[in-house]
């Protein structure tokens, strides 16, 4: 009976704790390579998943404590960095909720369509304020890097604003997408946000769309939509 409770009192810090450190190491990684990719809406999701198990461990740490003095300096910080981070994240999706919202639909887009390029690759729509769209029709197959589209794509973007780009599709899609942001960046755009998605309800109909909502551009990047 004193051999168990000698285990389960060693077992009762330690596995907790051990788990919390694997969590946190997993977790943190993926925020690493989030923030790497300039998607830091993921970035942040992960970091606040990432510091739940300690917080939980020390929440029944402290609800043993008899002193209510230390109970509030251990509970206090805690509280505060989940806190932090949890709004933080609840930030970036209030801002992408409000930027799809921001979309024009087909009703809103004037009918008029310049077709720049008749045959070959991807559509490229860009929508303005004023409601314009500019079409370049490269056709049905599925998008593949190729330079010749991606200076198409930098001669539509405005200049001199921070842009949101958003990679919707499987790993190979955000690979595609991986080269036309590293294109854009290499001509001198701000990609200031990188969101990567791996499918969309409804679903794009565009594999290149560019939205200017006025102070920021959002381009989407969707290899396989139809």
């Amino acid at each position: 009976m004193g051999t168990t409770s000698t285990t389960l009192g060693v077992l009762y810090p330690a596995l907790p704790v051990a788990i919390a450190i694997a969590v946190f190491g997993l977790l943190g990684r993926h925020a690493l390579e989030m923030r790497a990719k300039h998607n830091y809406r993921e970035m942040w999701g992960a970091v606040t998943l990432s510091l739940l198990p300690s917080a939980i461990f020390l929440l029944i740490v402290a609800s043993g404590e008899p002193s209510m003095l230390t109970r509030n300096l251990l509970l206090v910080p805690a509280g505060a960095l989940i806190g932090a981070c949890v709004f933080v994240y609840a930030g970036y999706v209030a801002f992408d909720l409000r930027a799809a919202k921001a979309q024009p639909t087909r009703d809103q887009l004037n009918p008029v369509e310049t077709i720049i390029v008749a045959q070959g690759g991807p559509t490229i729509n860009t929508w303005n304020q004023s409601g314009g769209n500019n079409t370049i029709n490269v056709g049905p197959i599925r998008l593949a890097f190729d330079p010749a589209i991606g200076e198409e794509l930098a001669s539509k973007i405005p200049t001199g604003k921070p842009i949101t780009l958003q990679s919707i599709g499987s790993q190979s899609d955000q690979t595609v997408a991986d080269q036309y942001q590293k294109f854009l960046q290499s001509r001198g755009f701000n990609i200031a946000r990188r969101n990567t998605i791996g499918m969309m309800a409804p679903p794009p109909d565009h594999k290149i769309s560019i939205l200017d909502t006025g102070p920021t551009v959002v381009i989407t990047i969707a290899p396989s939509a139809n």
